[in-house]
């Protein structure tokens, strides 16, 4: 009898109810302030910030949070748009400086400020802007940065700006152009306006210089009259105040959204005076309590406002802080403004962009929550609009990620929301992070120098001189000490790939992306405290679905546009619709992920009226012929002659990224010189010329295919869908490996609704084997031999095997695995020897194992627990390099 356990429910608001009061939201921005800057975030901090503190106790705070670059303007640029510096440019951003320009934030850009626009909201911004700005001088010609061209700004011509804020998503503003106290240029920007224009030269001795350095980088630049150095944020806070309060008394009904964009702890350091010695931490101590302070101010006036519980609060930093100060208050004060990580501002280690990151929402995100989901400021957008119900566009916010359930805790922490993350440093390159595996795209620091002066003190050695980047896992070594770029060369192989395909395809968020349709109001029992009894009937069925255990994502597939990957289709779709012939293949010894994938990229160009041929340098195995039963996949020289393929316009090839493992095909498809394309979900590959589709997070590419046909709405019949469903079972070992993830068990379903059937396919593949294989297998296993403590286990196959059981080499696929189910066995493999004298090797191993980086030392590749590799003979000799690889990879893992 079914039955359940009742306990308290939050009460839940839907996003897309108008009815749905929205929240206010603000968003207070610091600069240059450190991971180690904050007390709630460094148990060691010189100093106390209270009000921030308990920001955080009431809300959720994030510690493996990042800014999208490592200095001001990438950053807001990242902010205001939701994407990657690289989105704008091409390459990195530089800090602009006096008249530089134009925006980062260009033409057609959706902004954050637009999109709650859209939403009903009024929108301000109050303090530094620093993404560009567009001047012009008398007669006509826009300025560049510099000292200079601050004085050749025609105000007349220049004002109202065309690229401000006023003209990117804010109702309200008043600005800085650039750094409030270190710039050529020091004028206010009053909605598009510059009141006062820029005509006296700063006396930078005009200005107090705390603890007699802290003064440093205060810019000699023109500034307004009335400029006022000493009491920026105090008049940007004033702004923003009279900006909500103004806002309330006029519009009350009316959700707002502001930025209060603070330019502490920036250098020059100039506290105001109120807070000079407010702590015993020096100028700069002082100056983040003055940003403390002010936090406070703001989380006071929501509560005289009585908006409190309906205002959204984000606290986060543009980037890791200054050199200088880091050094400064090492030195005088034993405090870390890097809390620990190596690195400071314009590095791409962690020091340079691992900010802090606090949200309060009261009533919402539920009280002292901590949470190690990564983020970055980008998702700040993506966020934003799930809360307010606004669905993004495919082509905004390209590296933007919903944290919304991270921040109401409805989804644990080992459940990771972002599958990577890309930030660059001062110089534009690129760092990627995957889980705990972080690459960087370079060598060095990324930015700041380490050879000379006050910075050579914080130098480490490089244990890896040679390599052309860096690799790290900072779980293991979060200081970034230990460059693992040729130890660990599968795992840097794969992030070099995934980083390539992140820029190449112009995102690195999902498509499709859902506002959360769903907001807790009040969260009494946490989800992990969650006992749920339930028939597990009431889960499966809905009375109102028209078919009992209805998938959604088969669905998805006849409406175009739709994927779940991280993957950019639009190429392939310009590919397909500007091209009319095709030719796909695959590796050598296709294997049912090959086959079908191969059969479903078919299925996808034909319902596009294109033309596809499938030819293969060799046949499948027996056991898999039924996936071919019309003879569409053809062999090379034996279903149709060289001279004989057709000249097409594009080659395909799936699952594989090796010219090796194309065989024959690989001299067809590199001298036909014809626009190439590869789909594949494998570590290791080749520099083939294409246009590549790769996501080794995927579990098979079968799930790619079908992923592509989502996005391009193709839906297949049910021919295709089972050899799909043939493709990923089998890849994934019929959904038992580690690679098998949510999104693959939902595309199987949906495989299934389209008529795909697990049992006959699982009969078909599993239950068809020849005497001849059972006789070779009885043979095989009955002279395993284990090593490495009975940790590696391997067996062989030789000619004499494969004649006396009558046996042929597709008869051994399967049996490694047999290797794996003996208990307390790690690793093994296969050696295999074929009729041409090559001994092909199936290599196979189970984590912390990485076969795949074994498989490189033999021109081989693959995945991390499952690759391959084939040498010369003769077996003897090969399978003893092989077993010596292995032994070696066993005794480092156990510590020998």
């Amino acid at each position: 009898m079914p039955f359940a356990l009742f306990l308290p429910s939050p009460v839940y608001a839907s996003t897309s109810d108008k009815s749905t009061p929205r929240p206010n939201i603000i968003v207070i921005l610091a600069d240059d302030l450190g991971y180690g800057d904050l007390s709630c975030y460094n148990s060691k901090c010189a100093y106390k910030t209270p009000r921030l503190d308990r920001m955080a106790k009431e809300g959720v705070r994030f510690t493996d949070a990042h800014s999208p670059s490592t200095i001001c303007s990438p950053s807001r640029y990242g902010l205001f748009s939701g994407n990657q510096i690289y989105r704008s440019t091409g390459r990195g951003g530089g800090a602009f400086e006096g008249p530089g320009g134009p925006s980062y934030l260009k033409p057609g850009t959706l902004t954050i400020g637009q999109m709650l626009q859209e939403q009903g909201y009024r929108t301000g911004v109050f303090g530094k802007w620093h993404v560009g700005l567009s001047w012009f001088d008398k007669d006509g010609k826009r300025l560049g940065g510099g000292f200079e061209n601050s004085l050749l700004i025609d105000y007349e011509k220049s004002t109202p700006l065309i690229d401000g804020p006023n003209q990117r998503g804010f109702d309200q503003s008043f600005i800085t152009p650039n750094c409030p106290n270190t710039d050529p240029l020091y004028v206010y920007i009053d909605n598009g306006m510059v009141p006062v224009p820029a005509s006296q030269r700063h006396d930078r001795n005009s200005l107090p210089n705390p603890g007699g350095k802290w003064r440093w980088d205060n810019d000699e630049g023109w500034k307004s009259p009335d400029y006022n150095f000493m009491n920026a944020d105090l008049l940007f806070y004033e702004k923003t105040k009279t900006f909500i309060t103004d806002h309330r008394r006029n519009t009350p009904n009316k959700p707002f959204f502001a930025v209060l964009s603070t330019q502490i702890t920036h250098a020059p350091v100039l506290p105001a005076d109120e807070f000079n010695s407010a702590t015993q931490a020096g100028p700069r101590g002082d100056f983040v309590y003055e940003l403390d302070t002010l936090v406070g101010k703001t989380l006071d006036l929501l509560q005289e406002l009585g908006i409190d519980d309906n205002t959204l609060v984000l606290f986060n930093s543009d980037n890791g802080a200054e050199t200088l100060h880091v050094d400064w208050m090492r030195r005088d004060h034993q405090h870390d403004a890097s809390g620990g990580w190596r690195g400071m501002k314009r590095d791409g280690w962690e020091g340079g962009h691992r900010v802090p990151f606090i949200a309060r929402w009261p009533g919402h995100i539920p009280a002292g929550r901590v949470t190690t989901q990564m983020t970055n400021t980008t998702d700040i957008f993506a966020t934003l609009a799930s809360i307010v119900g606004y669905k993004l566009p495919d082509d905004a916010a390209v590296d933007s990620f919903d944290m919304l359930p991270a921040m109401l805790g409805t989804v644990e922490d080992d459940a990771p929301i972002r599958p990577h993350m890309l930030t660059q440093s001062f110089r534009g390159e690129f760092q990627i992070r995957q889980g705990d595996w972080k690459y960087l795209d370079h060598t060095g620091s990324g930015g700041n120098s380490y050879a000379r002066g006050m910075m050579k003190e914080y130098a480490l050695p490089e244990l890896a001189p040679e390599a052309p980047g860096q690799l790290y896992n900072l779980k293991a070594d979060p200081g970034e000490t230990q460059n693992l770029f040729f130890s660990e060369a599968a795992k840097r192989i794969e992030l070099q790939s995934l980083l390539r395909q992140l820029k190449s395809s112009g995102r690195s968020a999902p498509r499709g992306r859902q506002p959360v349709s769903e907001i807790p109001q009040q969260l009494i029992v946490p989800p992990s405290a969650l006992l749920q009894i339930v028939d597990c009937c009431a889960i499966c069925y809905c009375p109102a679905s028209p078919r009992r255990g209805a998938d959604m994502r088969g669905l998805i597939t006849a409406v175009e546009g739709l994927s779940v990957s991280s993957l950019d289709w639009a190429p392939l779709r310009a590919i397909i619709e500007e091209n009319q012939t095709f030719l796909i293949t695959s590796h050598v010894r296709p294997d049912a992920d090959a086959l079908g994938s191969e059969l479903g990229m078919a299925a996808i160009l034909q319902a596009f009226g294109k033309t596809a041929t499938i030819v293969n340098a060799t046949s499948p195995p027996t056991t898999l012929h039924f996936l071919n039963p019309d003879g569409g996949i053809l062999k090379l020289n034996e279903d149709i002659p060289r001279d004989k393929l057709p000249d097409v316009d594009v080659h395909i090839v799936v699952d594989t990224s090796a010219w090796q493992q194309l065989g024959a095909m690989a001299d067809v498809v590199q001298k036909a010189g014809k626009k190439r394309v590869v789909i594949d979900h494998h570590v290791s590959s080749d520099n083939m010329g294409a246009t590549e589709f790769k996501d080794v997070q995927s579990a098979a590419t079968g799930e790619l295919i079908y992923d592509a046909a989502c996005f391009l709405g193709v839906t297949f019949d049910a021919t295709v869908a089972s050899a799909l469903y043939a493709a990923i079972a089998t890849d994934t070992g019929w959904f038992r490996f580690p690679s098998t993830s949510g999104d693959t068990m939902r595309t199987a379903a949906a495989l299934m609704e389209l008529g795909a059937e697990p049992h006959e396919l699982f009969r078909l593949l599993n239950e068809q084997k020849s005497l001849p294989r059972m006789h070779l297998k009885g043979r095989v296993l009955a002279r395993m031999t284990t090593l490495c403590d009975n940790r590696l286990a391997w067996i062989y196959v030789d000619k004499q095997d494969l004649d006396e059981t009558k046996s042929v080499p597709s008869d051994t696929e399967g049996l490694v695995n047999e290797c794996l189910t003996l208990a307390g066995v790690e690793a093994a493999f296969i050696a295999v020897q074929l009729p041409s004298g090559m001994i092909k090797f199936s290599l196979r191993c189970r984590p912390p194992h990485d076969v795949a980086a074994l498989a490189e030392n033999f021109g081989g590749g693959g995945h991390k627990l499952a690759s391959g590799a084939t040498l010369e003979g003769p077996l003897t000799e090969a399978s003893s390099k092989v077993l010596a690889k292995f032994t070696e990879m066993m005794s480092d893992s156990s510590g020998e």
